[in-house]
């Protein structure tokens, strides 16, 4: 088996246990309670967030979302893989959504015309990454061709997700694959520009994306258009307003994070301790000031402390991760 399958397979190992948990879970409470079983679905619970003085609560009752690192398509993970599509065939249930994006995504460029089939070096024309299982060190000019995303895509719906891709935050780069993916009829769910930078190019880009989609998916304009200037009937019309409305695309931002830097609280960093985060609050108000028009999301990233993270890493992924969050010596990274 391809060892790149095996964060994947354990994820839709793990879900499918809970899953059948619940259902055992449900179907006891069902027994001693008919009343109980019927204000709740299988396996739904409740999830409270809470930030100072601000609460929420929502109710959930299938997997939501879940994130794979642009990191591994410049490894060129085998998304069409039939063990893959076989394992994962039920992992998100419709609703839930495939978010691939993060760091990686920064530097992930696309060649739409070119006849490779696998991501690849632009300048080597080899592989981007030398070491399997670590994207430390991998090519900055890593670039995809179109067969390799529609791949990525299929392997989105074979599993049930909707699908959320990070675009490198270059506009024309962006355009490229906005516009192909619009020609060629592949269903995206949402895009988002750029991976937590606070550089004013991510927000001076999102009103170019905002027309772009707008140009390439006018449900509106298509609803107005008249019968004698188009030739078709108002019924018609409407017909392919809906369908674009909803085949078009969302877009969100600014992904930046609003807690990143271990060593503090989260009470510490609204305390403003962090000063790091700080800035990041800082360039979401601005964000949200000179781009906030042009989204229909509003996206950030929140990260646990790392007794409550968990990764699945292998060989020198520990060792590094390790070193560099820990801050432990060598000798007792190596030790792992």
């Amino acid at each position: 088996m391809d060892l790149r399958l095996l964060p994947m397979l354990l994820l839709s190992l793990l879900l499918l246990g809970d899953a059948v948990a619940a259902s055992s879970a449900s179907a006891t409470t069902a027994a001693s309670s008919a009343s109980a079983s019927a204000s709740s679905a299988a396996g739904a619970f409740d999830v409270a967030v809470s930030v100072g003085a601000a609460h929420a609560t929502t109710r959930v009752s299938s997997l939501t979302s879940v994130t794979m690192d642009v990191c591994v398509a410049k490894q060129r993970f085998p998304f069409d893989n039939p063990d893959l599509l076989g394992l994962t065939k039920h992992l998100g249930g419709g609703g839930s959504i495939l978010r691939i994006g993060g760091s990686d995504q920064n530097s992930f460029y696309y060649n739409l015309t070119s006849s490779e089939t696998q991501p690849y070096s632009a300048s080597t024309g080899g592989e981007c990454c030398a070491h399997p299982g670590s994207c430390h060190g991998c090519a900055h000019d890593c670039t995809m061709p179109a067969p390799y995303w529609k791949t990525m895509i299929d392997f989105a719906v074979a599993s049930g997700h909707r699908f959320m891709f990070g675009l490198v935050p270059e506009a024309e780069q962006a355009a490229s694959l906005i516009t192909h993916s619009a020609k060629a009829k592949l269903p995206i769910f949402a895009f988002t520009f750029g991976n937590e930078m606070t550089a004013p190019k991510v927000a001076a880009g999102y009103p170019g994306l905002r027309k772009l989609l707008d140009s390439l998916y006018p449900a509106e304009n298509v609803a107005n258009k008249t019968t004698a200037n188009d030739n078709i009937s108002s019924d018609a019309a409407a017909a392919v307003a809906a369908e674009a409305a909803a085949t078009k695309p969302k877009l969100a931002g600014p992904d930046l994070y609003a807690q990143h830097s271990f060593q503090y609280t989260l009470e510490e960093a609204l305390a403003g301790e962090d000063k790091d985060v700080v800035a990041h609050l800082e360039g979401m108000e601005k964000f949200a000031t000179s781009a906030g028009s042009t989204i229909d999301a509003f996206s950030w990233h929140t990260y646990l402390s790392l007794r409550s993270t968990y990764f699945l890493l292998f060989g020198e992924n520990i060792r590094f991760y390790c070193r560099a969050i820990q801050k432990v010596s060598r000798d007792e990274c190596e030790a792992i």
